[in-house]
């Protein structure tokens, strides 16, 4: 529904960054188990830094973890 509209990253860019740097910075870390959150979370300047399946109801999904340092 809302997908391609841009309010994802404008949440992360003009809510979640301000509201961090506001109260000292830190690192906004996540997880997520689909290549479609991945490709937006590297659009919007996460760093990927884990990545290994896990083995759910027998089958294998995927699962990244990403950060982002806020200054």
């Amino acid at each position: 529904f809302h997908q391609g509209k841009s309010f994802g990253s404008k949440m992360i860019n003009d809510c979640l960054v301000p509201f961090i740097r506001r109260n000292g910075g830190g690192i906004l870390a996540l997880i997520t188990n689909t290549n479609l959150n991945r490709s937006f979370y590297k659009k919007n300047g996460f760093d990927e830094f884990s990545a290994f399946p896990l083995k759910r109801f027998g089958r294998e999904i995927g699962n990244w973890s990403f950060k982002r340092t806020i200054y």
